[in-house]
């Protein structure tokens, strides 16, 4: 075969091979950015802050409705003190079923809880946690930097924790970052598992979050203590929530209000 000839035939492969390739087909969407964009301290700090935005609720799940990490829907209306009697058709999800203790599986209030909890907030915290392990293996983070950071995401973790277990006790899944599919965890737990849960993520938090923080908002070593506090005394069990609270107390950092009714 003349070279001339023998050369167009080569073009000619390459090109076909070439129109034949689906790879322009793969766009990656512009604003989605891959894991490992993260694995350094601002990436993560990024992620937590992701994070602490979910305390307050989202554009999902609005802070002042069934998610909200007051409670009201769940501690006003459940203790009839906000009874309107209105029509039964004004916010029947909550002002006649929740104040009636006739709540169903088709109330949306519950459900905003549940998906804030464990789809939006312990989701967020467990990928934050898996970034901050593959950061600290890759050597782009040093062990100090990683343990505080993933102080705070396991302080998020039991946070969002502990307010599905207000609403749901004990019957909510144990999620961790190491879980690789939530939708097979079981809801159903041992006597004291969710509690343990909970006291586990605060005891690392605690010992190695700094006593005071310079920016507003990221929790402290004592922030730690007073919510396993909290968690312990939901529980009744006053001789693990005692220390935790005296520490806190004789810290100096903290007073009581002058009035109690300023707390709310």
């Amino acid at each position: 075969m003349h070279l001339k000839h023998l050369f167009l035939v080569i073009v000619g492969v390459v090109a076909f091979s070439t129109s034949c390739n689906e790879d322009f087909l793969e766009k990656h969407p512009p604003g989605i950015y891959s894991e490992n964009y993260f694995y350094n301290e601002k990436g993560i700090d990024a992620l937590l802050t992701g994070t602490y935005a979910m305390v307050s609720g989202s554009s999902l799940y609005e802070v002042t409705w069934g998610a909200s990490i007051q409670n009201w829907t769940y501690g006003s209306v459940a203790s009839d003190d906000a009874y309107k009697g209105a029509e039964a058709s004004d916010s029947p999800g909550f002002v006649n079923r929740i104040e009636r203790w006739n709540v169903t599986p088709y109330n949306g209030y519950p459900a905003d809880k549940w998906k804030w909890a464990f789809g939006l907030g312990t989701d967020r915290a467990n990928k934050t946690l898996n970034v901050i392990t593959e950061a600290l293996e890759e050597g782009e983070i040093s062990k100090s930097s990683a343990d505080e950071f993933k102080a705070e995401a396991m302080f998020l973790r039991a946070l969002f924790t502990f307010e599905a277990w207000l609403v749901f006790g004990d019957y909510i899944p144990i999620i961790t970052e190491n879980t690789k599919d939530p939708a097979e965890v079981s809801n159903v737990n041992p006597d004291g598992a969710v509690l343990n849960h909970i006291i586990r993520d605060l005891e690392f938090a605690w010992n190695h979050l700094p006593e005071n923080q310079s920016q507003p908002g990221r929790p402290t070593k004592y922030a730690a203590m007073a919510l396993a506090a909290r968690a312990y005394l939901q529980e009744l069990k006053y001789a693990e929530a005692k220390p935790l609270l005296e520490e806190i107390i004789k810290s100096g950092n903290y007073e009581l209000m002058p009035n109690f009714f300023d707390n709310f």
